[in-house]
């Protein structure tokens, strides 16, 4: 299985089916869900998603990789209310 290293953990290695979010594996479902897109919000027909819960769509997926990732952490970040210290 081919190894390629994690864009958002540098130094850690990830497994080509791993989640495109955290890295954890996938897990595989017998029968196609509709789950929303962790990336783009769409709700789409799925046969997998990681053991976290994450799912990214085929559109996704194939989009850009990296950019789409930036993306999705921006995303999250302006989301998120400022922490105090």
């Amino acid at each position: 299985m081919e190894e390629k290293a994690c864009c958002c953990a540098p130094g850690r290695k990830t497994k080509k089916q791993d989640c495109a979010i955290c890295g954890k594996p996938l897990v595989y479902f017998s029968d196609e869900k509709q789950m929303e897109c962790a990336i783009c919000h769409k709700r789409k027909p799925a046969n997998a998603a990681c053991e976290a819960g994450h799912f990214v769509c085929d559109d996704c997926h194939s989009g850009g990789g990296a950019a789409v990732l930036w993306e999705y952490i921006e995303d999250r970040f302006a989301r998120d209310e400022p922490r105090e210290a």
